[in-house]
Protein backbone atom coordinates (compact mmCIF):
# COMPACT_ATOMS: atom_id res chain seq x y z
CA UNK A 1 0.00 0.00 0.00
CA UNK A 2 1.48 3.41 -1.19
CA UNK A 3 0.74 6.70 0.05
CA UNK A 4 1.49 9.27 -2.38
CA UNK A 5 4.38 12.11 -0.60
CA UNK A 6 1.39 14.62 -1.73
CA UNK A 7 -0.76 13.62 0.55
CA UNK A 8 1.70 14.23 3.63
CA UNK A 9 1.27 18.28 3.42
CA UNK A 10 -2.44 19.51 4.09
CA UNK A 11 -3.40 17.90 7.64
CA UNK A 12 -1.81 19.83 10.19
CA UNK A 13 -2.72 23.18 8.79
CA UNK A 14 -3.88 25.32 11.65
CA UNK A 15 -4.46 29.28 12.30
CA UNK A 16 -5.04 31.05 15.70
CA UNK A 17 -5.99 34.83 15.97
CA UNK A 18 -3.75 34.47 19.03
CA UNK A 19 -0.48 35.60 17.63
CA UNK A 20 2.28 33.55 15.44
CA UNK A 21 3.19 29.97 16.23
CA UNK A 22 5.34 27.31 15.15
CA UNK A 23 4.67 23.23 15.09
CA UNK A 24 6.40 20.11 14.06
CA UNK A 25 4.20 16.90 13.40
CA UNK A 26 5.10 13.76 12.58
CA UNK A 27 3.67 11.81 9.68
CA UNK A 28 2.62 8.19 10.02
CA UNK A 29 1.08 5.60 7.79
CA UNK A 30 1.11 2.04 8.98
CA UNK A 31 3.10 3.02 12.25
CA UNK A 32 5.58 3.78 10.48
CA UNK A 33 6.82 8.11 10.28
CA UNK A 34 7.44 8.81 6.63
CA UNK A 35 7.48 12.45 6.41
CA UNK A 36 8.20 15.11 9.15
CA UNK A 37 6.64 18.72 8.87
CA UNK A 38 7.30 22.15 10.07
CA UNK A 39 4.82 25.08 10.05
CA UNK A 40 5.42 28.91 10.94
CA UNK A 41 2.37 30.50 11.44
CA UNK A 42 0.98 34.40 11.69
CA UNK A 43 -1.98 36.38 11.64
CA UNK A 44 -1.58 37.18 8.03
CA UNK A 45 0.96 34.25 5.99
CA UNK A 46 2.19 30.53 6.78
CA UNK A 47 5.15 29.10 6.18
CA UNK A 48 5.26 25.49 5.91
CA UNK A 49 8.36 23.13 5.19
CA UNK A 50 7.83 19.69 4.01
CA UNK A 51 9.90 16.61 4.06
CA UNK A 52 9.68 12.88 3.26
CA UNK A 53 11.92 10.49 5.57
CA UNK A 54 14.37 9.37 2.85
CA UNK A 55 12.97 7.42 -0.36
CA UNK A 56 10.39 4.72 0.12
CA UNK A 57 7.87 2.77 -1.43
CA UNK A 58 5.33 4.53 1.28
CA UNK A 59 6.97 8.13 0.49
CA UNK A 60 8.88 9.22 -2.00
CA UNK A 61 11.52 12.11 -1.76
CA UNK A 62 10.17 15.74 -1.07
CA UNK A 63 10.91 18.59 0.03
CA UNK A 64 8.66 21.48 -0.22
CA UNK A 65 8.26 24.89 0.49
CA UNK A 66 5.19 27.02 0.48
CA UNK A 67 4.37 30.25 1.52
CA UNK A 68 0.21 31.89 1.72
CA UNK A 69 -0.87 35.12 2.20
CA UNK A 70 -4.02 36.12 2.64
CA UNK A 71 -5.87 39.04 4.37
CA UNK A 72 -8.08 39.09 7.66
CA UNK A 73 -10.58 37.37 6.51
CA UNK A 74 -8.36 34.71 5.40
CA UNK A 75 -8.86 35.25 1.35
CA UNK A 76 -5.74 34.84 -0.44
CA UNK A 77 -3.41 37.46 -1.90
CA UNK A 78 -0.65 35.12 -2.81
CA UNK A 79 0.72 31.49 -3.19
CA UNK A 80 4.45 30.22 -3.18
CA UNK A 81 5.69 26.86 -4.13
CA UNK A 82 8.76 25.83 -4.36
CA UNK A 83 8.88 22.61 -5.68
CA UNK A 84 11.55 19.74 -4.96
CA UNK A 85 10.49 16.11 -5.68
CA UNK A 86 12.05 12.93 -7.04
CA UNK A 87 11.25 14.28 -10.51
CA UNK A 88 10.12 17.68 -10.28
CA UNK A 89 11.66 21.33 -9.61
CA UNK A 90 10.08 24.25 -9.94
CA UNK A 91 8.55 27.41 -8.42
CA UNK A 92 5.35 28.16 -8.54
CA UNK A 93 3.39 31.41 -7.65
CA UNK A 94 -0.37 32.40 -7.67
CA UNK A 95 -1.46 35.88 -7.04
CA UNK A 96 -5.18 36.72 -6.56
CA UNK A 97 -7.05 40.18 -7.21
CA UNK A 98 -10.26 39.44 -5.05
CA UNK A 99 -11.29 43.02 -5.76
CA UNK A 100 -11.49 42.29 -9.82
CA UNK A 101 -11.80 38.22 -8.99
CA UNK A 102 -9.13 37.16 -11.16
CA UNK A 103 -5.74 35.24 -10.35
CA UNK A 104 -2.67 34.67 -12.36
CA UNK A 105 -0.45 31.41 -11.87
CA UNK A 106 3.00 31.64 -13.02
CA UNK A 107 5.54 28.47 -13.29
CA UNK A 108 9.09 30.03 -13.32
CA UNK A 109 10.83 26.88 -15.00
CA UNK A 110 8.74 27.31 -18.28
CA UNK A 111 7.39 30.76 -18.08
CA UNK A 112 4.14 29.47 -18.15
CA UNK A 113 1.59 32.37 -16.70
CA UNK A 114 -2.48 31.28 -16.67
CA UNK A 115 -5.17 33.53 -15.77
CA UNK A 116 -8.67 32.55 -14.61
CA UNK A 117 -11.82 33.86 -13.00
CA UNK A 118 -12.50 33.82 -9.19
CA UNK A 119 -15.88 34.03 -7.47
CA UNK A 120 -16.70 35.83 -4.59
CA UNK A 121 -14.46 34.37 -1.43
CA UNK A 122 -12.46 32.15 -3.70
CA UNK A 123 -9.56 30.34 -1.71
CA UNK A 124 -6.64 28.27 -1.66
CA UNK A 125 -6.56 25.38 -0.07
CA UNK A 126 -4.78 26.92 2.63
CA UNK A 127 -6.54 29.96 3.18
CA UNK A 128 -9.66 27.52 3.63
CA UNK A 129 -7.84 25.53 5.95
CA UNK A 130 -7.01 29.22 8.02
CA UNK A 131 -10.40 30.49 7.60
CA UNK A 132 -12.11 27.28 9.04
CA UNK A 133 -9.52 26.74 11.54
CA UNK A 134 -9.73 30.56 12.83
CA UNK A 135 -13.46 30.24 12.46
CA UNK A 136 -14.91 26.95 12.96
CA UNK A 137 -18.13 26.56 11.63
CA UNK A 138 -21.36 25.28 14.10
CA UNK A 139 -23.04 23.17 10.44
CA UNK A 140 -22.09 22.12 7.70
CA UNK A 141 -20.47 24.30 4.81
CA UNK A 142 -19.64 25.25 1.06
CA UNK A 143 -17.09 26.48 -0.12
CA UNK A 144 -15.12 27.78 -3.39
CA UNK A 145 -11.78 26.82 -3.82
CA UNK A 146 -8.90 27.64 -6.50
CA UNK A 147 -7.69 24.17 -7.57
CA UNK A 148 -4.63 25.08 -9.49
CA UNK A 149 -6.40 26.84 -11.82
CA UNK A 150 -9.46 25.45 -11.67
CA UNK A 151 -12.30 26.52 -9.50
CA UNK A 152 -13.40 23.03 -7.16
CA UNK A 153 -16.20 22.97 -4.43
CA UNK A 154 -15.41 22.19 -1.16
CA UNK A 155 -17.52 20.27 1.10
CA UNK A 156 -17.16 20.69 5.01
CA UNK A 157 -19.25 18.37 7.39
CA UNK A 158 -19.48 18.84 10.78
CA UNK A 159 -18.84 15.88 13.07
CA UNK A 160 -18.91 14.87 16.92
CA UNK A 161 -16.72 17.24 19.46
CA UNK A 162 -13.90 14.82 20.51
CA UNK A 163 -11.74 14.41 23.16
CA UNK A 164 -8.44 14.42 21.80
CA UNK A 165 -4.63 12.80 23.43
CA UNK A 166 -1.89 14.55 22.39
CA UNK A 167 1.57 15.26 23.87
CA UNK A 168 0.13 18.58 25.30
CA UNK A 169 -2.23 16.72 27.26
CA UNK A 170 -6.42 15.97 26.32
CA UNK A 171 -7.74 19.15 24.53
CA UNK A 172 -11.36 19.04 23.76
CA UNK A 173 -11.73 19.40 19.78
CA UNK A 174 -14.18 20.45 16.93
CA UNK A 175 -14.03 17.76 14.43
CA UNK A 176 -14.50 18.24 10.61
CA UNK A 177 -14.21 15.83 7.21
CA UNK A 178 -13.80 17.86 4.22
CA UNK A 179 -14.01 16.60 0.40
CA UNK A 180 -13.34 18.36 -1.95
CA UNK A 181 -14.99 17.95 -5.87
CA UNK A 182 -14.20 19.29 -9.43
CA UNK A 183 -17.15 21.00 -10.93
CA UNK A 184 -16.30 19.40 -13.99
CA UNK A 185 -14.91 15.99 -14.83
CA UNK A 186 -11.26 15.42 -14.92
CA UNK A 187 -8.06 15.67 -12.72
CA UNK A 188 -6.74 19.49 -11.39
CA UNK A 189 -3.46 20.53 -13.17
CA UNK A 190 -0.16 19.31 -12.07
CA UNK A 191 2.05 21.59 -9.79
CA UNK A 192 3.26 19.61 -7.10
CA UNK A 193 2.44 16.31 -5.46
CA UNK A 194 0.94 17.94 -2.38
CA UNK A 195 -1.91 19.78 -4.24
CA UNK A 196 -1.95 16.82 -7.25
CA UNK A 197 -3.36 14.40 -4.92
CA UNK A 198 -5.23 16.17 -2.27
CA UNK A 199 -7.07 17.71 -5.03
CA UNK A 200 -8.98 14.12 -5.45
CA UNK A 201 -12.58 13.84 -4.96
CA UNK A 202 -11.70 10.26 -4.01
CA UNK A 203 -9.68 11.72 -0.41
CA UNK A 204 -11.20 12.54 3.00
CA UNK A 205 -9.72 15.18 5.08
CA UNK A 206 -10.76 15.05 8.44
CA UNK A 207 -9.56 17.11 11.07
CA UNK A 208 -9.84 17.66 14.82
CA UNK A 209 -8.97 21.51 16.14
CA UNK A 210 -9.08 22.93 19.88
CA UNK A 211 -9.95 26.15 20.97
CA UNK A 212 -6.77 27.61 20.08
CA UNK A 213 -6.92 26.77 16.55
CA UNK A 214 -4.60 23.99 16.46
CA UNK A 215 -5.43 21.00 14.76
CA UNK A 216 -4.53 18.12 17.21
CA UNK A 217 -5.12 14.96 15.31
CA UNK A 218 -5.78 14.97 11.64
CA UNK A 219 -6.37 12.09 9.09
CA UNK A 220 -6.14 11.65 5.22
CA UNK A 221 -7.96 8.92 3.69
CA UNK A 222 -8.36 6.96 -0.09
CA UNK A 223 -9.66 3.93 0.17
CA UNK A 224 -8.04 1.52 2.30
CA UNK A 225 -5.01 3.87 2.20
CA UNK A 226 -4.52 5.84 6.05
CA UNK A 227 -2.26 8.46 6.71
CA UNK A 228 -2.12 9.70 10.43
CA UNK A 229 -0.62 13.16 12.12
CA UNK A 230 0.85 13.32 15.30
CA UNK A 231 1.72 16.43 16.97
CA UNK A 232 5.25 16.69 18.15
CA UNK A 233 5.87 19.97 19.20
CA UNK A 234 3.62 23.51 19.45
CA UNK A 235 4.64 26.84 20.71
CA UNK A 236 3.75 30.51 20.57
Amino acid sequence: MRFSASLLLILPLCFTCLGAWTATYSVKTLGIQVASLEMKVGPRSLEVWSRTEGSSSLAPPMDNYYRAEFDARQLPSSYLRIVRQETDSDTVRTVYDQNRRTASQKRFLSGELVSFELEPDTRDLFSLLAHITSNPPQADRAYVIDANSILWDAELKKEEDDNVRTRLGRLRCKAYSLSLVPREPGKAPYVDMVTNNILNPETLLKLWIADSGLITKAQVRRGLSVLNWELVEYHQ
